[in-house]
């Protein structure tokens, strides 16, 4: 499908809509057998100089010449396995951006061809390679690891790619499948993927030990793939809750944190960092990670192929993750120092200047985002999909500072190109003009509201949180003669973007919930409500100002600290009383929730805010309190209330509570009441 003009002003127009056209079917690519030997026959003479070029492709794509890199890799798409093997990893970028079905075919058809080589490979080789994830099953991990000595250098390579190929293909199936039973398929085989990431590591440990590097069948690629695999199951694995960990361990997955997050500080080669405090004694498997660098860079030449996508992670996870909810072990100043290193390196790289626009952001500086995503379209035009990305971040400041008439027209524009999610991007069009001027507006609104329902899909066999958020709150506009409290504010909270808003619109927010209280007050009778959901705009209110004022003690951007550094802060008396009022301002919910008709969401959320509060005056044991209550729906233990079916966004309040209970733990550590913490431990090796 032809891609929509870039917008060269960065100033998007609301009726430049386009013709719509056919989508263009993909047609799968055939690997003749001549060609497939022929692959054979020079991939083992060819293998550096592939990965060489393929190197050079990724120099291309962080520099923003996409267009470029997609072009050099053509030619030896299904000739090369490197470059067909990057042309998937580049097609499954562009797919998960566009939603589009096109992509998606491409990626995963060039996932498939990547296979069928290996599979090629692995008939031609001994029966040694043939048999290698045959093994990884049902034999004990000594075995596993002396088969992996045995093989070549290319052997290697060939098991590598296979562990990353099967694992980026069942990962883009489940993202675009909505058959439950996909997600079930490829479960095993993501779990195929890391058991030979487990036995690569094994390997890699075994090496250390007996002398290092002297073996030439080893070298940076494949070690930088080992680092990056590793750390990314273990890291993503610990950050789940312990609810949709179990659909994980089920099939035999665990992680462990500071384990993850060393193996891609190694493999990103982030120098002398210390490791997170989070290791017990009992896990004395992962007290020590191997780590191949400096010592070993002489004879590795490089730090691999994979080292940048390390390095990504890594700035996702310190910058992205950790100023959106508490994760353990963020580190955003050390991640922020790093990333400037590659924007000194790559200027106009859009990943690190997008990444920059991200933290910008975190520290309450939304204008110097909206500039650095504004300067990411400019240069950035080869691929549409990205520019799509600053959208979504434009918009969301323009929203945050109150410009809501400019975030429509960015909405807007990603409502009508972009296929992520249509449901979220007509709320989230929709609130902003009815915050801007319902009346004017309203015939648009509630075209925009009555297709909210009809936009949402399932991923997985399952909805997306957030859309069947959107799709209540569009419902509930209707039943309320198209009105709702605050909904902009609202869907700002959601994106956690009060943590990221400057002091002065913090105190124009908070003028704005006083007069919505008195509003609210006024209409107050004695025996009865004024009207149905008068107690969910009550309590939605009571607790947008209690995160307000919260934040204007003692913002979340002046909290992007180690958790060591956390500890020793000293809290004014005039921060504890301010403080303390913004609780009174969220205790209040759980005193008037079983008055709430239908937001539920807002109980358990105040309880989870109100346990952050709780913690950033260092009262430790009541902040926990708070947050087991947020996991339990919303009622401590010894407390009684309604107890309410499943509230909205569930998923996304237990994410943040699991993380910010195992950080509270560590906070734990470092006042010295707890030696260590424990993740969700790996299976065992033998498994």
């Amino acid at each position: 499908m032809a891609e929509a003009s870039p917008v060269s002003d960065n100033s998007p127009r609301e009726d430049d809509f386009g013709v719509e056209e056919e989508p263009v079917k993909y047609t799968p690519f055939k690997l003749e057998k001549a060609a497939l030997k022929q692959i054979l026959a020079d991939t083992e003479g060819s293998l550096q100089q592939d990965i060489d070029e393929c190197e050079h492709l990724i120099d291309l794509f962080l520099k923003s010449r996409v267009q470029e890199a997609e072009d050099t890799l053509k030619p030896k798409f299904g000739r090369s396995l490197y470059y067909t093997f990057a042309a998937g990893v580049l097609g499954m970028i562009k797919s998960v951006m566009t939603c589009d079905a096109y992509d998606i075919a491409f990626a995963l058809d060039a996932f498939r061809v990547t296979l069928e080589i290996v599979q090629a490979f692995r008939k031609e080789q001994t029966t040694l390679v043939g048999s290698f994830t045959g093994m990884l099953f049902g034999s004990s991990k000594n075995q596993k690891v002396n088969q992996l000595k045995q093989m070549t250098l290319l052997q290697k390579h060939i098991e590598l790619i296979h562990a990353e190929c099967g694992l980026l293909k069942a990962l883009l199936y489940i993202l675009t499948d909505p058959n439950m039973m996909g997600f079930v398929r490829e479960g095993l085989t993501i779990r195929n993927a890391y058991s030979s990431y487990k036995v690569f590591y094994r390997y890699l440990t075994q090496v250390a030990e007996q002398g290092g590097l002297d073996d030439k069948e080893l070298d940076q690629h494949f070690i930088s793939g080992v680092y990056l695999g590793m750390g990314m199951f273990n890291l993503i694995l610990s950050t789940l809750p312990k609810k949709l960990l179990r659909l994980f361990e089920m099939i035999g997955f665990g992680g462990h944190r500071a384990f993850g997050l060393k193996c891609l500080e190694i493999g990103a080669n982030w120098p002398n960092k210390p490791m997170l405090k989070s290791i017990s004694k009992t896990s004395s498997k992962y007290q020590k990670v191997v780590n191949f660098y400096p010592n070993g860079q002489d004879k590795l030449k490089g730090l691999g192929t994979r080292k940048f996508l390390c390095d990504l992670s890594l700035d996702m996870y310190h910058i992205v993750l950790s100023s959106m909810i508490q994760v353990p072990g963020g580190d955003f100043g050390y991640a922020m120092t790093e990333l400037n290193k590659n924007i000194t390196k790559t200027p106009d790289g859009f990943i690190y200047l997008i990444l920059k626009g991200r933290g910008a952001q975190a520290q309450a500086d939304p204008d110097e985002a909206i500039r650095l995503m504004e300067r990411v379209v400019d240069i950035q035009q080869d691929w549409r999909p990205l520019v799509h990305v600053c959208f979504w971040d434009i918009a969301s400041c323009h929203a945050g500072m109150g410009r809501w008439e400019k975030a429509a027209e960015y909405f807007s524009i990603l409502f009508d190109e972009n296929k992520w999610s249509r449901a979220t991007c007509a709320y989230m069009k929709a609130v902003c003009l009815y915050e801007a001027d319902a009346e004017k507006h309203k015939d648009i609104i509630l075209d925009l509201m009555k297709q909210v329902p009809t936009l949402c899909k399932k991923v997985a066999g399952k909805s997306i949180p957030i859309e069947k958020y959107v799709a209540r709150k569009s419902r509930k506009f209707l039943m309320q003669d198209n009105r709702l409290c605050l909904p902009g504010y609202e869907i700002i909270y959601m994106w956690a973007g009060f943590d990221m808003l400057p002091k002065q619109r913090l105190q124009e927010l908070s003028q704005v919930f006083d007069q919505k209280l008195k509003a609210l007050d006024a209409m107050q009778k004695k025996d009865t409500a004024p009207y149905k959901t008068y107690y969910d705009d009550l309590c939605l209110v009571r607790f947008l100002k209690g995160v307000t004022s919260r934040e204007l003690v003692m913002p979340n951007a002046s909290l992007l600290i180690s958790e060591e550094a956390f500890v020793k802060r000293t809290v004014t008396p005039e921060q504890k009383k301010d403080l303390e009022y913004a609780a009174r301002q969220l205790q209040f919910i759980a005193l008037q929730a079983d008055q709430i008709e239908l937001d539920h969401w807002i109980l358990p959320f105040s309880r989870y805010e109100l346990g952050n509060l709780y913690v950033r005056l260092q009262e430790y044991e009541k902040g926990r309190s708070e947050y087991e209550a947020a996991l339990a729906g919303g009622y401590a233990e010894d407390e009684h209330g309604q107890q309410r079916k499943k509230a909205s966004m569930e998923q996304s309040l237990h994410l943040r509570v699991h993380n910010a209970l195992v950080k509270l733990d560590l906070f734990e550590v470092y006042l010295g009441k707890k030696q260590g913490i424990e993740d969700q431990d790996q299976p065992s090796d033998d498994e």
